[in-house]
């Protein structure tokens, strides 16, 4: 039977509202040769194709079980006459794409094109309908509330950093003290040094040196001196006078 007497003959919507696409399919609109509905993995060839990601032959079984579909008005998809016409020739007269393109008189890239334009379209009615029985088979509370930390994430970063520098100074002051090289450290105080300075004057010297009154006790050397328990090194005077 020719393509146009057979659509005739059919009469398939090809028409459908914003609000029927929107809806989708229903789970069993599309029903394989081995009597199971249309499964995720199917959904998924389908897409592969429309998206020209694979041939049209891997997707061959599913065109009759689509076809029928179609023309029984289960699957919303708004289709041209001439994309109606293809699918009616593949998958309800099961002639491959030399003979379609023969029959409606196109070249076959053209009929290939146009077929694919189907199969997109098909896709996003089943997609939508298994998207919607996912959705009623999800709990009724629905997903929880997301809101916004009180605390950024620069800031609590910025906290982070602070807290984990303050512990290593603490660990290095511990370390300083346990080493017990506080000795070295730099007498005097602040109001030492201003003094020091030229005519108070915050100025460093000309000769680059300033020099503080040391703290009594600042190291053993007075204790080891004035002990009187160690030797004194003699002069050069002394050895002079000894010989």
């Amino acid at each position: 039977m020719p393509p146009g007497l057979a659509l005739a003959v059919l009469a398939p919507r090809v028409d459908f509202s914003d609000d029927a696409r929107a809806s989708g399919c229903a789970p069993n609109a599309v029903v394989r040769p081995d009597g199971k509905p249309i499964s995720a993995h199917d959904i998924k060839r389908l897409e592969k194709y429309a998206q020209s990601l694979v041939d049209h032959h891997l997707v061959a079984d599913l065109v009759p079980p689509l076809a029928r579909s179609y023309f029984a008005g289960n699957v919303p998809a708004s289709m041209s006459y001439a994309q109606s016409a293809i699918l009616l020739c593949l998958g309800l007269q099961s002639k491959d794409m030399d003979d379609v393109a023969a029959a409606l008189g196109l070249p076959t890239q053209q009929v290939m094109a146009l077929f694919n334009k189907a199969v997109r379209k098909m896709h996003t009615a089943l997609r939508a309908g298994k998207e919607r029985e996912v959705e009623a088979e999800m709990p009724a509370g629905g997903a929880p509330l997301l809101r916004p930390h009180e605390v950024g994430v620069d800031e609590d970063l910025e906290d982070g950093a602070a807290k984990v520098n303050e512990a290593m100074r603490a660990k290095q002051k511990e370390m300083l003290e346990d080493a017990g090289l506080e000795r070295y450290a730099i007498a005097g105080q602040e109001k030492d040094w201003e003094a020091a300075l030229v005519g108070g004057s915050k100025k460093v010297p000309a000769s680059g040196l300033l020099s503080v009154k040391r703290k009594p006790g600042a190291d053993g050397e007075d204790g080891e001196d004035g002990g009187g328990g160690g030797d004194k090194t003699p002069s050069k005077k002394d050895k002079k006078g000894g010989s």
